[in-house]
C-alpha cells in the first residue's frame, strides 16, 4: 500500500524557493511523490500561503505557476470547520500548524513531513523531518501512527464532531463527501 504524507508548508517552499541548505531533502520527499512511492497532500491553507510568499518574493506570474505545479504534484488536503474546530482542540505551539496536523488526521493520511518537527508534537499521527521521512520510506511499509493511535483517532472523532448540533459526519460519510466533492473523485487536487 502507498504511503500517504501531508507535507508542511515548508516543505514544498524549501523547492519551491530553493532554500538551501533544505532543498535536498524537501526535493527528494517532492520527487518520492512523482515517483508514485507516495501520495503526498498539501493543505488548502497552503497553497494560500504559497500564493502570498512567492507573489511577495518575486511576482503574480511566479506564484501562479507554483500553485498550478502544486495542484498537479499533490492532493489536497480539505480544511473543513470541523478541521478548525479539531485544530483548536489540539492546543499545539502554533494555530497554523494545529490546522495542519487537524488536516492530515482528517484525511486519514499517515504522517506529516515538516522541517518543523518540535512544533508538531501534538500531532496524534507520526511527524517526520525530510530526512528522516526519506530513511523510513526506503524500510518496509509499517503503520506510522504514534502510539494509542485507535485511541486518539476515537477522541478526535469525539471531540470533533458533535451529533447535538446537527452537522456530525461519520469517518465515511467524511471520506464519501471528499470523493464526491474532488472533480477527480480523489478527495483532492490533480495529480498528473
Amino acid at each position: 500500500m502507498k504511503r500517504t504524507a501531508l507535507l508542511d508548508t515548508n516543505v514544498v517552499l524549501d523547492v519551491l524557493l530553493d532554500r538551501q541548505p533544505f532543498v535536498a531533502d524537501s526535493k527528494a520527499v517532492w520527487k518520492a511523490c512523482d515517483d508514485g512511492k507516495l501520495t503526498g497532500y498539501i493543505t488548502a491553507t497552503t497553497l494560500t500561503t504559497i500564493y502570498y510568499i512567492l507573489e511577495k518574493t518575486k511576482d503574480r506570474s511566479s506564484a501562479v505557476a507554483a500553485i498550478d505545479i502544486c495542484l498537479s504534484a499533490f492532493e489536497i488536503g480539505p480544511v473543513y470547520r470541523e478541521t478548525l474546530l479539531a485544530a483548536r482542540k489540539l492546543n499545539g505551539v502554533d494555530f497554523e500548524d494545529d490546522v495542519q496536523m487537524a488536516a492530515a488526521v482528517t484525511s486519514f493520511l499517515d504522517c506529516i513531513v515538516t522541517r518543523n518537527v518540535r512544533d508538531f508534537r501534538a500531532s496524534p499521527i507520526k511527524v517526520h523531518s525530510p530526512a528522516d521521512f526519506l530513511l523510513a520510506l526506503r524500510k518496509p511499509s509499517k503503520p506510522v501512527f504514534t502510539t494509542g493511535a485507535a485511541t486518539a483517532v476515537q477522541a478526535v472523532h469525539s471531540k470533533w464532531y458533535d451529533p447535538s448540533d446537527g452537522t456530525a459526519h461519520s469517518s465515511t460519510d467524511a471520506a464519501n463527501d471528499r470523493s464526491r466533492l474532488s472533480p477527480h473523485g480523489r478527495g483532492g487536487g490533480n495529480q498528473a
